[in-house]
């Protein structure tokens, strides 16, 4: 089960130097980093609701109660230190998408959050570890602006094909850049793009390197074009 950025440690690869530009919020990878994908464990008990989501049976409101359950179970209970339950919960609430919930199945995954230890939940290796009950309710699609924020980080890995509008050959490397990419600047926290978007792509198609990947600082049309929560 893939959990959400914030809560995942962050790797290292090059295309950060350039894409990092494109995001205007600071602190979206998520404080330590202590965990990563999934959800739900640690050794003491179910640790109190958040502020967040802490009534109501839609969706929504119970998408929301889970990200504060994690959000104040992380912080409090498992002391792995993630910046706060407030903020944990306004970039994850985002990240998981929970605007656009729509499953009835959040109680059960809820439920088995619940019933974790924190090492199951959170583990040093592998970060945020959910359990399968909660596949389906957290299945949320990207937003519009994850989804462009992932495509800008698609044309820095392989400007030659993409911005020759060519499907891309999916190798291994190409999968790890972008997934590096896409966890380094947070796609997960985007929630709207600035007016030079289209701008930006078209600046990094007409860079021969893509805007130094490596090293390089990439053109201002990118900077803050990506819009995390304030």
């Amino acid at each position: 089960m893939t959990g959400t950025a914030h809560f995942r440690r962050i790797g290292a690869h090059g295309v950060v130097c350039v894409v990092a530009l494109a995001f205007a919020s600071v602190g979206c990878g998520g404080g330590s980093g202590a965990a990563a994908d999934g959800a739900a464990g640690a050794t003491g008990t179910a640790g109190a609701i958040g502020t967040a989501g802490t009534t109501g049976g839609t969706p929504v409101a119970m998408c929301m109660q889970l990200v504060s359950t994690l959000c104040t179970r992380l912080n409090t209970e498992c002391q792995l230190d993630d910046g706060g339950v407030p903020d944990c919960e306004k970039f994850q609430n985002v990240a998981f998408g929970c605007d656009r919930a729509t499953s009835a199945g959040f109680a059960d995954c809820l439920k088995d959050v619940k019933a974790l230890s924190c090492t199951g939940l959170f583990s040093p290796t592998n970060g945020l570890s959910l359990p399968g009950s909660c596949d389906d309710p957290i299945d949320i699609p990207p937003s519009d602006a994850q989804t462009k924020c992932a495509n800008l980080v698609a044309v820095v890995c392989d400007p030659t094909d993409i911005c020759a509008n060519v499907t891309p050959v999916q190798t291994t490397d190409l999968t790890t850049c972008i997934q590096d990419g896409i966890d380094q600047i947070g796609c997960g926290f985007a929630v709207s793009v600035g007016p030079t978007y289209a701008q930006c792509l078209t600046d990094l198609c007409a860079t021969a390197d893509a805007g130094a990947p490596d090293g390089g600082t990439g053109p201002t049309s990118c900077n803050g074009v990506i819009q995390g929560p304030m």
